[in-house]
């Protein structure tokens, strides 16, 4: 699936900005000023009014819990299961 959202304001270079996204799969494979294509089966959504934001994660996670209750020894699942158990965008192998 391949989306277009065209007419919304995403912040990059510092400001907001009316921009365009192309979405393919679960992927932003693009965001310019203006994206121009033709695609057969492709979905254009206006984002007139709206703004574009990331997911929101919690930022302040204790890996390892406050008493290491947490920790991923404890858990069975390792560093990168538990990261990701806590919400974590970045955590990677």
């Amino acid at each position: 699936m391949i989306q277009l959202i065209k007419n919304v304001h995403v912040f990059r270079q510092g400001a907001w900005q009316p921009s365009e996204i192309l979405i393919a799969g679960n992927k932003i494979e693009q965001i310019a000023d203006q994206i121009s294509m033709e695609y057969d089966g492709l979905t254009v959504i206006d984002g007139r009014g709206m703004r574009a934001i990331p997911g929101y994660i919690d930022q302040h996670v204790h890996v390892t819990g406050g008493g290491g209750e947490g920790s991923p020894a404890l858990s069975g699942q390792g560093y990168s299961g538990s990261r990701f158990r806590c919400g974590s965008s970045s955590a990677g192998r």
